[in-house]
């Protein structure tokens, strides 16, 4: 039986606008990442190049690094056309948690180009693309999966190896597959994740590639992408992981000092607000002048002028509310 192989690529989140704290420029490194991605294809002979969603950090982005992808889908760094395929898993952040915004979103413009790929499946390779949509990991709990006849499953979901402590996602060893499921690879999660379980099936999460949010968990390790060697009957011959050499470590584009100190501002503003809520407003309106009160009072503890105006928005609004 014949052997394919695939690289699976997690969340790019490329933009044009600079994330906060990054000390390069965000658009030309996603760009180089985005290229990356692609030359390791190439060289390890893939058959076809995966995206497992958020290529884009939003629906709609600047038109530069929309044509800096373009550039990079259409040819490799000496111009010769790519020797495979690309293929997209929808992410939420490539069409704002909606599916009704793929026509107007910056990924469609990849897909109406012609080199990327908008597929259910990928049938001469035996994947299915699990497409983002609000419901899409309740429905994946409820045993959507058990219906989904392919060796190969790319999704975009919250499938983790142990459960998380904000919000329900789904949990890989209680999730039920086809019988000819023998692989799970997912993005939307960031966190680089693999497990192994007692009936044969593996879970893959690649890690995202695009660090946007600064957090140091998710940021500070080695940024990487997988190949993945098999049959259509789901025999798996070789995972392999490739590091991206154009991911610098994150202490190297990233302000950590420069957090800190929003995390200081963010904790005084708080404490700011917090106190401005507990004032009885009752007596505060026998003041002559509340609203110049609390503008005096914001600038004499340093605090941002954005936070100082949704306060006298919120003090004016508890004025009338009491007339």
């Amino acid at each position: 039986m014949s052997k394919f192989k695939v690289l699976f690529v997690g969340d790019n989140h490329c933009a044009s606008k600079q994330p906060p704290g990054r000390l390069d420029n965000y658009c030309e490194t996603s760009a180089k990442e985005f290229l990356e991605c692609l030359q390791i294809g190439r060289d390890q002979k893939v058959d076809a190049v995966v995206f497992l969603g958020d290529i884009f950090d939003k629906t709609v982005v600047q038109p530069t690094i929309v044509s800096k992808l373009l550039h990079a889908l259409r040819s490799d760094e000496t111009g010769k056309p790519w020797p495979f395929k690309s293929y997209a898993v929808i992410g939420n952040h490539d069409i704002g948690h909606n599916m009704s915004n793929l026509p107007m979103s910056s990924l469609n413009t990849l897909f109406s180009s012609g080199l990327l790929e908008y597929c259910e499946s990928i049938d001469h390779l035996g994947i299915y693309l699990g497409h983002f949509y609000p419901k899409l990991d309740a429905d994946i709990r409820a045993g959507k999966l058990q219906n989904v006849n392919y060796p190969i499953l790319a999704l975009h979901a919250s499938l983790m190896t142990v459960p998380a402590r904000d919000f329900e996602g789904v949990i890989f060893k209680d999730t039920s597959f086809h019988p000819a499921t023998k692989l799970v690879l997912s993005g939307h999660i960031h966190s680089p994740m693999q497990q192994n379980r007692e009936d044969g099936v593996q879970f893959i999460n690649p890690g995202s590639v695009g660090r946007y949010a600064m957090q140091p968990e998710i940021i500070c390790r080695d940024i990487n992408v997988v190949s993945v060697v098999y049959d259509l009957k789901g025999t798996i011959y070789n995972v392999e992981y490739h590091k991206l050499e154009s991911s610098l470590p994150a202490e190297m584009i990233f302000n950590f000092s420069a957090k800190e100190t929003k995390k200081k501002e963010i904790k005084s503003n708080s404490a700011y607000i917090r106190k401005l809520s507990e004032i009885d407003m009752k007596k505060f309106n026998l003041i002559n002048d509340p609203i110049q009160l609390i503008k005096e009072y914001g600038k004499e503890n340093n605090i941002e002028e954005d936070v100082i105006a949704l306060s006298v928005d919120r003090m004016r609004d508890t004025i009338y509310s009491q007339e």
